[in-house]
């Protein structure tokens, strides 16, 4: 692990729940955040198996303000149902930096652990990363 990483550790942590905190607070209010759903199209056939009560959408946008929108939905009374969370931490680009990756998933877990506190949880990211990523997960 880089002494760079661990020494930023605690600030990211800190900012990450910071920014989580603010996102789960303005979830009410006319400021909330709202979930853009895109609509799909099935056959006949497929729409028969799926059930009606169930939701099924996508979100698109920014994945922590998505969570901030699924968490004002839950305090409606219109709760989501999480039941497995995936979370890729691989490099989107070349020059993806852990810290950055770090910068942007902290909140994202923060809201989640809000949101859906018995999720399972999966976790992809290189595996040379996988102990600083341990630290995170445990700490937040």
């Amino acid at each position: 692990m880089e002494a760079t990483v661990l020494e930023h550790l605690p600030r990211l942590l800190t900012q990450g729940r910071r920014d989580a905190q603010r996102l789960a607070g303005a979830t009410g209010g006319r400021y909330r955040e709202r979930a853009v759903r895109d609509e799909s199209v099935a056959s006949a056939e497929t729409c028969a198996r799926i059930d009606a009560n169930s939701p099924h959408r996508i979100l698109r946008g920014d994945p922590a303000l998505s969570l901030a929108a699924l968490l004002s939905e839950a305090r409606e009374g219109r709760a989501p149902g999480i039941g497995v969370a995936s979370l890729d931490l691989h490099p989107a680009h070349t020059n993806d930096t852990l810290l950055a990756r770090l910068a942007r998933c902290i909140p994202r877990c923060v809201l989640l652990r809000h949101l859906a506190p018995d999720a399972v949880g999966f976790v992809l990211a290189p595996r040379e990363e996988h102990a600083i990523l341990q630290l995170v997960l445990d700490a937040v």
